[in-house]
């Protein structure tokens, strides 16, 4: 499997016009990717509530565009509503 992702990295990179990554680039990218997570993991930290909040919206708007707005209707908003009330009284 590696061995044909490599062969077609390889066909792609032999097209006109198309540049690599610079090693240089793609080495910022991978150092600075831990501090990204850190700074996640930072705001779950101190704004426990908020960020929950955020993810919820993020999921939210993530379901309601995939199911064409089908996701945020009144009843399912209700029920998920009712669940996590009962997921945050059992979690406390």
């Amino acid at each position: 499997m590696c061995a044909l992702a490599e062969q077609r990295t390889r066909e792609k990179l032999q097209q006109p016009g198309l540049l690599p990554p610079i090693r240089a680039q793609v080495e910022k990218d991978l150092a600075n990717s831990t501090a990204m997570v850190n700074g996640i993991e930072q705001l779950f930290t101190q704004y426990k509530i908020l960020a929950l909040l955020i993810a919820i919206a993020v999921i939210w708007a993530f379901f309601s565009f995939k199911t064409d707005g089908g996701f945020i209707s009144p009843r399912n908003l209700s029920n998920l509503m009712r669940q996590m009330a009962v997921t945050g009284v059992v979690a406390g």
